[in-house]
């Protein structure tokens, strides 16, 4: 793909990486249903990835400080305490550090990309926010909870001498 070699161990770490991410969002039936379509357009995939990269690229994006952030809130959503025990969990999945990495830094990349080149294009009217809105309001309804503080009892009603 413009005169770049897709590997099989490419291939593969981009495999793992998007294995790691379905099983973060799917199990069961589902999980296995979404395994089967991304291994039938895992090489699509990969194909795509690499343009936006390139394409990417070619802007001289600067994600470094990013990276570490996003870094950060990985191992923070995953009760992950030090950078020691975040190498370890991805070393039990079959990918280093290294390798980890470099996968975010493209991500954030082709993301960056497509943010600039297509966030500037897409339009939606505040009208069309606000009805779906209230076509969907029952989603973002958040029941009320209540957290007990203390308790007074009346000694007169509980206590007898």
């Amino acid at each position: 793909m413009n005169d770049e070699i897709i590997t099989y161990s490419e291939l593969s770490n981009f495999e793992k990486g998007m294995m790691m991410e379905l099983q973060n969002k799917f199990s069961g039936a589902e999980l296995t249903e979404e395994i089967k379509k991304m291994k039938s357009s895992l090489l699509d995939l990969v194909i795509g990835r690499k343009v936006l990269l390139s394409k990417a690229r070619e802007k001289n994006y600067d994600m470094n400080q990013y990276l570490d952030m996003v870094i950060k809130e990985i191992m923070k959503r995953n009760n992950l305490a030090t950078r020691d025990d975040l190498v370890r969990a991805l070393n039990s999945q079959g990918i280093t550090y290294d390798e980890f990495k470099t996968q975010r830094l493209e991500q954030l990349m082709q993301e960056k990309f497509i943010q600039e080149s297509l966030g500037s294009r897409i339009m939606i009217d505040t009208s069309e926010i606000i009805s779906f809105y209230k076509e969907n309001a029952e989603k973002y309804r958040i029941p009320a909870r209540y957290k007990l503080n203390c308790i007074f009892l009346n000694k007169d009603h509980y206590f007898t001498k």
